[in-house]
């Protein structure tokens, strides 16, 4: 995590990594920061729903909403479909987040500028861009007597908020507040144990915002992890036989395709070496053969 906060290879460059679909590479210089940003080994949604699980439970036990908000929940209007991250009802609305994760040091973001300004312009441009491409949440925005309030909850790679983001975690924290679940170890639903004895902090607010942050960044950096240790093995060098890609295949349960041949192989085998042990019987055969022709 720090090299890659430090922009610094943490991988002996050239690179070899084996990149899905679009086969091996060689990375250098110029390139190895797409280990960052590779989706092989299901990182982009590993990390995408780590942290919506774990606002979800934030949701929860900061009292905004009664019980565990339902994750993929699909929403309709007018013959279209969307899923949504998150939904659940509070205060007589319908809230509705879409959770996002931004890879901010990925080529495409660092060509748009690395200061702070620049990175917060990224998310915002996320969240402009999820409104504006919904079209289910417009048209269900945009009815008469709706109650429905969209969060598009974008979050930095490195573990940092979009502005919608901090708005809506704003809004929980108030719920906290009300609901007596701000200051942890106090009330007798809260989560005295946990939190007491892994957190350095003593507040709801500090507390899920470390959740998420470490959610997405640990998540991301344990993923990459996985696909240098790929690339690691598939670098080996092989000399021998491998076991079957399906972890299902055993050899004696699969169908003998050539089991004819090998029947009429051994047949004729036994045939040859019986002939050649008793050499009458086949002459004895060929007598009663034409005598009973």
């Amino acid at each position: 995590m720090l090299c890659r906060y430090l922009s610094v290879p943490d991988v002996p460059l050239p690179w070899r990594h084996s990149c899905g679909n679009a086969g091996i590479t060689n990375l250098d210089e110029l390139s190895f920061r797409h280990l960052y940003s590779c989706p092989c080994l299901g990182r982009t949604i590993g990390t995408h729903d780590e942290a919506k699980f774990t606002l979800a439970h934030a949701i929860h036990n900061c009292g905004h909403s009664s019980s565990l908000p339902l994750t993929e929940t699909r929403l309709s209007y007018r013959g279209d479909t969307w899923d949504a991250d998150i939904a659940y009802f509070a205060g007589g609305q319908q809230w509705v987040l879409d959770m996002a994760v931004v890879n901010v040091d990925s080529d495409t973001s660092l060509r748009a500028g690395s200061r702070v300004e620049d990175i917060e312009a990224i998310l915002t441009a996320e969240e402009v861009k999820r409104k504006r491409e919904n079209k289910v949440m417009q048209g269900l925005q945009n009815e008469r007597g709706n109650n429905i309030v969209f969060v598009p909850f974008v979050m930095a790679s490195t573990g940092g908020f979009g502005g919608e983001a901090r708005k809506f975690l704003k809004t929980i924290f108030k719920a906290s507040k009300l609901a007596g679940k701000f200051h942890l170890g106090i009330g007798e639903r809260s989560l005295t144990r946990p939190l007491d004895t892994t957190w350095n902090t003593a507040v709801a607010s500090r507390y899920w915002e470390m959740r998420l942050s470490v959610a997405v960044t640990l998540t991301d950096a344990s993923l990459r992890r996985s696909l240098v240790e790929q690339d690691l093995s598939r670098g080996l060098r092989v000399v021998g036989r491998q076991p079957h890609p399906d972890p299902n295949y055993s050899t004696f349960a699969q169908p003998n395709t050539n089991a004819s041949l090998g029947d009429s192989h051994r047949r004729g085998l036994l045939s040859r070496t019986n002939h050649r042990l008793f050499p009458h019987r086949g002459a004895n055969a060929e007598r009663r053969g034409g005598v009973g022709g």
